[in-house]
């Protein structure tokens, strides 16, 4: 199972020699080619595992619901010792400390007027949960990752806008947003019986922004048994989080399965929920609720989660897409009424490639899940053909952390799929909302193209209507359950004429 605390991160040992002998590039110099050349070095070589951390800071902490998952449990940075501030920076630094599943160190380095640094460990600057613990922390033990601050609003404290730690993890959100879903640098073997590998980020060179700055630079080393990656982040805070990427990676040998740009999140139960719900005083609980296709000949796709019996696998066939995202479209506090989480402001987060990305699949892999700790959904792209060991894959993308719907302002979108079930079938009522369709009159005549796959066989008995209250349209229909029938999957879009109005509806009976 997928935990949106795994980590890897790496140890100081064998890295430490490693840098001496290729040096760090200076300040002035610095560039995602200079990574790069790191990252091809280290590929041509045999992986080698760094040590890990004491078993002390393993063991002795325990994570509880009332944590977020990037606390660290017991052990807390002092606000005082924030780096960068005082300093003519707008933005502000701080550091996590490894223990529980943060069981690797990552170096750090602060690029600045003065060139590149390492930042040393201090552990001063950090408050131990008793002093048993604090005395078996090393002195020269180093971080497991950094979160950066910045000024959301004006007028008041700086806000934690993005964080780094664990594996390749990262996440980051914006104005009126809560911590949510995640990314990571890559994804390998996800999902496959012989078990996934999490290479992990070993190095971040964190440039120093200026204080009129509005975006943030870093440049992190990945490493990895298959794979290794150099990568440039420029981070714009704002009313959306806005992150673009740039990646260069290098496999040693190859892979069965190569996740670019993955996203995960958490879906225990929702409103499609008929069975299951481990935490059943809430009505519904995820960070995400649907996974969004945009698709080069204009098709927007839409295929709400769930959290399955048995691990489920769906692949999507979008050669060069225009985008996909974990989307947390339902933004109703009363649908959540957890006063603490606030899960209706989760940020969505969408992929938009830069450049060419060639052909393949978008795979959302959705993992059974009983306790909302656990990132139970993974979506990423597999490019059909990977490249040769030892030659660059260039990636490009930008990563949008919004509260914002995606979807062309002319299509309308899902905003509620509710599921019942009724002996041998399933009943289904799908509201659509926004675009062209929210113009019609009440009473305009809408097409529906509702299809049971794979036959491609029209599903009788559907109705459309319009909800006055919501300004919504409704579409009802039922099919056989999935155990007594042979639909594999269900589409439905609506349309006047030739005319589109919706994004397409997905959904696996």
């Amino acid at each position: 199972m997928l935990l949106r605390k795994s980590c890897w991160a790496i140890g100081m040992g064998w890295l430490l020699a490693w840098c001496l002998c290729l040096g760090q590039p200076a300040a002035q110099a610095l560039t995602l080619e200079d990574v790069s050349r790191q990252a091809k070095t280290l590929a041509e070589k045999p992986f080698e595992p760094n040590r890990g951390i004491p078993d002390a800071l393993r063991s002795s902490l325990t994570p509880t619901r009332e944590q977020s998952s990037f606390d660290q449990y017991g052990i807390r940075f002092k606000p005082e010792a924030t780096l960068w501030a005082g300093k003519p920076s707008s933005f502000r630094l701080q550091l996590f400390h490894p223990g529980l599943y943060y069981d690797r160190v990552v170096r750090l380095f602060e690029i600045n007027e003065k060139g590149s640094q390492p930042i040393p460990f201090h552990k001063e600057w950090f408050e131990y949960g008793s002093p048993a613990l604090a005395d078996q922390v090393p002195v020269d033990l180093g971080y497991a990752g950094f979160k950066l601050f910045y000024g959301l609003y004006q007028h008041e404290p700086l806000n934690e806008v993005a964080s780094f730690v664990g594996a390749s993890y990262f996440r980051a959100i914006g104005q009126e947003q809560w911590w949510g879903s995640s990314a990571r640098g890559v994804a390998i073997n996800t999902a496959l019986p012989s078990g996934e590998e999490y290479p992990y980020f070993i190095s971040h060179y964190l440039v120093q922004p200026g204080s009129n700055d509005k975006e943030a630079v870093v440049y992190s080393l990945l490493n990895g048994p298959s794979i290794t990656g150099a990568y440039q982040f420029v981070i714009a805070p704002g009313k959306s989080t806005v992150m673009d990427v740039e990646a260069r990676l290098f496999l040693r040998e190859g892979v069965t399965k190569l996740g670019l740009a993955p996203l995960t999140s958490m879906f225990l139960y929702g409103e499609n929920t008929l069975e299951r719900r481990p935490l059943g005083m809430l009505p519904e609980i995820h960070d995400a609720d649907g996974l969004l296709i945009a698709y080069r000949h204009g098709e927007w796709l839409w295929r709400p989660l769930s959290n399955p019996q048995r691990l489920n696998i769906d692949a999507f066939m979008a050669d060069n897409p225009v985008g996909f995202g974990l989307l947390q479209r339902d933004r109703v506090y009363d649908h959540y009424l957890d006063q603490e989480f606030q899960y209706q402001k989760r940020p969505s987060v969408w992929v938009a490639p830069h450049g060419y990305w060639g052909k393949g699949h978008v795979e959302l892999v959705q993992i059974p899940s009983d306790a909302d700790v656990n990132d139970n959904v993974v979506a990423y792209f597999v490019p059909e053909q990977q490249p040769k060991p030892g030659e660059p894959l260039v990636l490009s993308y930008r990563l949008d952390w919004t509260k914002d719907e995606v979807v062309p302002a002319e299509l309308a979108h899902t905003t509620n799929t509710l599921v019942r079930q009724d002996g041998d079938l399933e009943h289904f009522l799908v509201m659509f909302q926004g675009g062209e369709l929210e113009k019609l009159a009440p009473d305009a005549a809408v097409d529906i193209v509702l299809r049971a796959m794979p036959s491609g066989e029209p599903v009788a008995g559907a109705k459309v209507a319009h909800d006055a209250n919501t300004n919504a349209w409704k579409l009802e229909f039922s099919v056989p359950r999935k155990n007594n029938g042979d639909i594999k999957e269900i589409r439905a879009f609506l349309a006047r004429g030739s005319q589109v109005l919706t994004e397409t509806w997905s959904y696996v009976p």
